[in-house]
Parts: structure tokens; sequence; C-alpha cells
């Protein structure tokens, strides 16, 4: 079993959530713990995505929606920051 996530797997996982995100709207970034982060988009009329980021060992989409920290990371604060408030 890979431990880490190398440039090839991460070309790969980029192309298929291509097809799966194309045209969705990043609407919020979870701070699941100092490594895990959910990003959740949106588009009207389709069903909400959540992308689940664990830095250098995964990437992939779920539709279960983990438990969250209360508390922000700064990688979340300046996530949503970036985020622009209209499409």
């Amino acid at each position: 079993m890979k431990n880490k996530l190398t440039l090839v797997d991460v070309i790969a996982e980029a192309r298929d959530l291509r097809t799966s995100l194309l045209n969705m709207r990043l609407m919020n970034v979870y701070d699941v713990d100092d490594k895990t982060f959910l990003l959740r988009f949106v588009e009207p009329g389709r069903e909400k995505q959540l992308l689940l980021i664990e830095s250098g060992v995964r990437i992939h989409t779920t539709r279960y929606a983990r438990d969250k920290c209360v508390c922000s990371s700064w990688g979340g604060v300046v996530a949503v920051l970036l985020l622009p408030s209209r499409p």
C-alpha cells in the first residue's frame, strides 16, 4: 500500500475531478484537522459535491459529511477570503 501521493496520482485525480466538478462553485472550505480539508462545491440543479483533501495522502469526492473542527485554521481562513462573493 502506498503511503504518499505521487505527481502521477495528483494528475490522474485532477483529470477525474475536472469532469465531476466542472462548472460547480466552491461554497465553503472546512478544516477537518491539521492536515485535512473538506471543500463543498455546489451548482443549482445538481447534487452538492464534497472534496476531501488529506495533505500528501489522498484526494477524493465523498457524500459523507465529516465532523468539522469548530476552530478554523489559517489555511481555511485564507481560502475563504480568496473566494469571490459572486460568480
